[in-house]
């Protein structure tokens, strides 16, 4: 059975979809954090709701990006799977395990960072992101 490990060190590859598995060895976190390897997570999966699947993905989440790795928020071929669309997903991730404005800001980084995009076009990305947040500053408390 291939195994993430095989992936990175037999394919070499640079992104890994699906990558909620890394925090499952820690070498594993390490060799992805040092190789700045992509991952992808869907926190919503299947066409039903499972009773704390929300909850153990979005955590999931939270602890890839606490672990300094890219890591993105992604959707599960909404259409199809009942998924939500990336928005909606990276607000139900915010609203389960309470990221903060910057690990949000973060992760939509990282999904341009780990995006097989020219480097002009990914660099434009990321200049847009970055004037967007800077043009909507975060609300003071109340």
């Amino acid at each position: 059975m291939p195994t993430i490990g095989g992936a990175l060190d037999v394919l070499g590859v640079e992104r890994i979809d699906h990558g909620l598995n890394v925090l499952d060895d820690p070498k594993l976190v390490e060799a992805v954090r040092a190789r700045r390897i992509g991952l992808t997570a869907a926190p919503t999966l299947f066409y039903t709701d499972i009773p704390g699947r929300m909850e153990y993905r979005a955590g999931a989440i939270r602890r890839l990006l606490d672990e300094g790795l890219l890591v993105s928020v992604n959707s599960d071929d909404p259409g199809m799977k009942r998924s939500l669309y990336v928005s909606d997903l990276m607000l139900c991730v915010q609203q389960t395990t309470g990221l903060s404005r910057a690990a949000l800001v973060q992760l939509a980084r990282n999904s341009f960072v780990t995006a097989w995009l020219p480097d002009a076009e990914r660099e434009a990305c990321l200049a847009r992101l970055d004037a967007y947040v800077a043009a909507h500053p975060q609300p003071m408390p109340a």
